[in-house]
């Protein structure tokens, strides 16, 4: 009866296994066209757009209000980016997961007849074998394993702040732009006025026509930069609805409020900003998780120099005639690396570690020179700011307000005071485009050490 069980047990074994190998042999993509799918995922994506047009808050003529925090917020949400990066985050620790598990055993089944010597009866064996791990292997891919859901935490947490940063650049970009066009229409206005004016002084024979051309050529000047301004403002808002993943035919009424700030800012000093960027710039962490993937891949190709446990065994062996007889079988296989003991590997490993450790601190020295080069460009900039405001722009101020004493007491003509109001605000868009770029290079240092402004508290310069 025992044996009647046994064999049934065999059959349902050979016969299991026979079934399965085919069913999991195959493989179909559900993928059957390329365009099909791609018009899809563009079907999609146009949706997408819509859905999100649809959450704004929809103003007067049908435009769509939006302030800058659920700017952040919306294309932290539609960011192709950040997908991705999650992506690779969960795929990270899965890789954790998959470090640290054994491989399969092996059930190994095998009827044999033997007929010189023994019996003519035929004999079975059903064999359990497990291959061990090398010591140390599995905590050295774990580490390594590690090390990349690591980088991947990294490059999710720095693409959100970069999101987010460009956002708010964007917006002050546009709140710059918005403000340089307004200087420049008052100073069409001006220009025109003086036009006007050299044209009536040649008809009356007190100017000349070399008046009324210098007069036409500065009109024609700010005339081109507001064109050139309104051309710059509509790149601005494309870009934006490209990052915020809205159609680009959606009418954004932006909330832009008090973004341009004539204050400069007290930044740390020079050292705290290079010690900061040492903590948080993405490119060091990746440099760091290269050297120590590097020192363990070194420890795996090293140990495989080693004897090691490759095979352990556990059977039951047992032949099938009138009188049944079995017994269990074990065993171990030890590997003895006689000829080949991995120098190759380990050499190579052993130069990795110290490519990696090199690259890390070429990797903190590009990240030092770069922090400084854009301090140096902050402090530029902030000079130029400072110079311009208690220079050009106070004695702006202070001669269109002592022209408008004067013209009221009759001391000084229309014209003195338009060719002084147009200087006036032809030094106001000067100091614009000078804080506005004051501001792009805050920004770029602090892309250069690694931090998002909402995230760094800067304080205002005395």
């Amino acid at each position: 009866m025992a044996r009647i069980k046994l064999r049934r047990l065999l059959s349902l074994i050979v016969s299991t296994g026979m079934v399965t190998l085919p069913a999991v042999g195959c493989y179909q993509s559900t993928v059957h066209s390329s365009p099909t799918l791609i018009n899809r995922v563009h079907q999609e994506l146009l949706a997408k757009q819509d859905d999100s047009a649809k959450e704004l808050e929809v103003g007067q003529s049908g435009t769509l209000k939006l302030a800058l925090e659920d700017a952040i917020k919306l294309a932290l949400k539609t960011n192709a980016d950040i997908k991705i990066d999650r992506a690779a985050l969960l795929m990270a620790e899965a890789g954790i997961r998959s470090a640290t598990q054994l491989d399969n055993p092996q059930l190994r089944y095998s009827q044999e007849r033997l007929e010189s010597g023994f019996s003519d009866e035929p004999r079975i064996d059903v064999e359990f074998r497990v291959e061990p791990p090398r010591p140390g292997e599995l905590s050295a891919r774990k580490a390594i394993a590690e090390t990349d859901r690591r980088v991947a935490e990294a490059r999710f947490s720095m693409t959100k702040d970069r999101v987010a940063s460009r956002i708010r650049s964007l917006f002050r970009e546009i709140s710059f732009v918005e403000e340089e066009l307004k200087a420049a229409n008052h100073s069409i206005a001006a220009n025109l006025e003086l036009v006007e004016l050299a044209n009536t002084r040649a008809s009356m024979g007190i100017g000349t026509q070399v008046d009324v051309a210098l007069a036409t050529m500065s009109y024609e000047e700010v005339k081109q930069e507001a064109t050139e301004l309104r051309a710059e403002g509509d790149i601005l808002r494309a870009n934006l609805l490209r990052r915020l993943g809205l159609p680009p035919s959606t009418n954004l009424r932006l909330e832009l409020g008090n973004l341009i700030e004539e204050t400069l800012y007290q930044l740390p000093s020079e050292a705290d900003l290079i010690e900061l960027a040492l903590k948080n710039r993405f490119e060091l962490e990746v440099a760091l998780a290269r050297v120590q993937k590097a020192e363990a891949q070194a420890f795996i190709e090293g140990v495989k120099a080693w004897p090691r446990l490759s095979q352990i065994r556990v059977g039951y062996e047992m032949r099938l005639g009138q009188d049944f007889e079995g017994a269990v079988t074990g065993g171990l296989s030890l590997e003895v690396p006689l000829f080949n003991l991995n120098g190759g590997a380990r050499d190579e490993a052993k130069a990795r570690e110290v490519l990696r450790k090199a690259e890390l601190e070429e990797e903190v020295e590009s990240v030092i020179v770069e922090v400084r080069k854009h301090y140096r460009q902050v402090q530029a900039a902030a000079e130029a700011v400072t110079t311009l405001q208690i220079g050009a722009k106070e004695a702006a101020q202070k001669a269109t307000a002592a022209a408008k004493a004067s013209m009221q007491a009759g001391q000084v003509d229309i014209r003195g005071l338009a060719e002084i109001e147009s200087r006036a605000s032809a030094v106001h868009r000067r100091w614009l485009k000078t804080l506005r770029r004051y501001h792009q290079e805050v920004t770029q240092l602090l892309e250069a050490v690694g931090v998002d402004q909402s995230k760094l508290s800067l304080g205002r310069a005395p």
